[in-house]
Parts: structure tokens; C-alpha cells; sequence
């Protein structure tokens, strides 16, 4: 069980009818509030990525904290929690290559200099962090076809055992492929996941505040103004982000109804 200080989905839902609409509740309906809180989530996580960069500018100028308040470490400290290592097998022979948009398979013009080995990505892959084989040793990632066709016609860069390179797309390429000595060619991938949920109930082995990666947030009702907390979902954000969180989607429930109001308290 990863223990963590999450956002509650529920005093999230129950803070937003107050806060959107304190005199008629009810208009903050669960349906409402589920279509906007997993986009307010995916928008508050993607901002960490652009907060990297703000606070390498702030490193560089030497107006960065010390320790603990270096703006650089308290963003990377909330990122860790989305990092994840898995272990990715290489696809068959005859998934190897593209897709054409009409479903026909593609050979790929790379195979007539240098066979690869083709992973598929992870489902909630975000941004890949690193790729490695089983010797350990870390793959050059490039990210079109022409980076890595002048690669592999390169007599000095061209890639071999310790000096791999992946060429990442809709899948990831590694180049050279597999040898005989190591058949299955298991790479180990880092990256940064999606964000998912968690949950709110334990039940059987699942306690609360596990990770549920197949879900968004939501917030679900057993009736009227009843929660239904076996089919609710926490956030998958740190508890600091609350007070941005319940202002951003009730931003997005002011644009929806065209609420002034709701639209410009984010902003102020």
C-alpha cells in the first residue's frame, strides 16, 4: 500500500455545491462534477512538467530556495509519485512493424540497414524517462525516422550492443535487435504514468488509498445526497493542490454555464 496524502473526492464534490452554488444546491450534480474532474486533474499534472522548466530558470539565476525550498526540489518531489519501472517483452515477428491507416501492415524502411526489436508503450505511459537493456546500459532516444536512419547509416554512430538507440513512435524500436544469446530481450522502461485514482474503501485486498489504475475520479452516489463510497475515487494529486483543484473545475462549471462569476474567481 503507497500511504499518501491524496485529495478526497468527496469533500472536493461537497466543497464545489457550496462554492459554486450556495443558495439552490444541486446543480453541481456527481454527473457534472465527473465530467470535469478528471480533465482539472490531467491540466494541474501537466502543469508540473512546465513548473520543471520555471524552476530551472530560477536555479540558473540563483534565486532558487535552499533544501527544502528549492522550488526545483518541491516540484520533482511531486513528480516522483507518478514514476514507474517496468519490465516490456519484445513483440512477435509478426507484429513487427507500422500500421497503415487503412489496417495493412507496413515494413519499416529501417529493416533493410538494421533489425530492431519493437516494444509496445504502456497504456498509461506520459512521458518516457528512460530506456534500458538487460545489460543495463541506457538507449539514445531519438523520435522520427530521420534521426534514425542517419544514425544507422552513420559508420561512427551506428548503434550496437553498447551503444543502443531507441527510436520512439507509436511504439518503441530498439536498434540492434535481440541476439541469440539473449532471446527475449527484456528492456526496462522508466516513465512518467498518467494520473489515475485511488480508492476511497478498502475491500478485500484492496485497502484505502490504493492505487486504482483503471479509473478517473469520480464521484458516485448510493442516493440523494448519499455517497456511495465503494465507487468513489480519490484524486491522484497531492493534498496541496486542493485549493487549485476545486477552482479549476469550477471554472470549467462556469464556462459550461456560462457563469461570469465562477469563470473569473480562478483567475482573481
Amino acid at each position: 500500500m503507497y500511504i499518501c496524502f491524496m485529495i478526497s473526492v468527496l469533500e472536493t464534490y461537497s466543497t464545489l455545491v457550496e462554492y459554486c452554488n450556495k443558495d439552490q444546491k444541486g446543480f453541481v450534480t456527481p454527473k457534472v462534477f465527473n465530467a470535469f474532474a478528471a480533465l482539472a486533474q490531467k491540466k494541474i499534472y501537466n502543469s508540473f512538467f512546465s513548473s520543471v522548466a520555471t524552476a530551472k530558470g530560477v536555479r540558473m539565476n540563483q534565486t532558487d530556495g535552499s533544501r527544502e525550498f528549492s522550488a526545483d526540489k518541491y516540484i520533482k518531489e511531486d513528480l516522483s509519485r507518478y514514476i514507474r519501472k517496468v519490465r516490456l517483452e519484445p513483440l512477435s515477428s509478426g507484429q513487427v512493424g507500422y500500421t497503415s491507416a487503412d489496417g495493412g501492415s507496413v515494413a519499416h524502411d529501417n529493416y533493410s540497414i538494421m533489425d530492431s526489436s519493437v516494444y509496445k508503450k504502456p497504456s498509461d505511459l506520459s512521458r518516457i524517462i528512460s530506456v534500458s537493456t538487460p545489460r543495463k546500459i541506457q538507449c539514445e532516444l531519438v523520435y522520427n525516422d530521420d534521426d534514425i536512419n542517419n544514425i544507422l547509416r552513420s559508420n561512427l554512430s551506428r548503434p550496437s550492443v553498447n551503444f543502443p538507440v531507441a527510436l520512439v513512435g507509436s511504439d518503441i524500436e530498439i536498434f540492434p535487435k535481440s541476439t541469440s544469446s539473449e532471446p527475449n530481450y527484456l528492456i526496462t522502461l522508466s516513465y512518467y504514468r498518467q494520473p489515475r485514482s485511488l480508492y476511497v474503501t478498502g475491500y478485500n485486498d484492496i485497502s484505502a488509498g490504493d492505487f486504482d489504475f483503471t479509473s478517473e475520479p469520480t464521484y458516485a452516489e448510493a442516493g440523494p445526497d448519499l455517497p456511495d463510497a465503494f465507487n468513489c475515487r480519490d484524486f491522484d494529486l497531492p493534498e496541496h493542490y486542493k485549493a487549485e483543484l476545486i477552482e479549476t473545475i469550477a471554472g470549467y462549471i462556469g464556462i459550461k454555464l456560462r457563469d461570469n462569476v465562477l469563470v473569473n474567481k480562478p483567475q482573481q
